[in-house]
């Protein structure tokens, strides 16, 4: 398999949780806004997998993260998805994560 982000991988293992989600979802994001390039959602899926390696920053979480996993994979097999409901439960699986993001909003 092609590994797209091959400096990343050393130091994404040692990222904190919210780090690797919104890493993530930035994929997502990306692969959903340049819907007619597929490997996008690869991109995602190698992200997705590099949290996996994360070992115990993941513990108690990892079944969410491999069920997302899935969804990831069927988008990239099939038509092009929309993604921010997905962003929105990756984002909901680490309070810091969904702090950074929506602060603003609770003003």
């Amino acid at each position: 398999m092609t590994l797209w982000h091959k400096t990343l991988k050393p130091r994404f293992v040692q990222f904190p949780r919210w780090k690797q989600i919104i890493l993530s979802c930035s994929e997502l994001n990306r692969a959903h806004n340049i819907c007619s390039f597929p490997q996008e959602y690869k991109e995602a899926l190698e992200l997705i997998d590099f949290s996996n390696d994360s070992g115990s920053v993941w513990k108690g979480r990892c079944k969410e993260f491999l069920r997302a996993r899935k969804f990831i994979a069927e988008m990239y097999l099939s038509e092009p998805q929309e993604t921010k409901v997905l962003q929105k439960c990756l984002i909901a699986l680490d309070k810091e994560a969904f702090k950074l993001l929506y602060s603003h909003n609770q003003d």
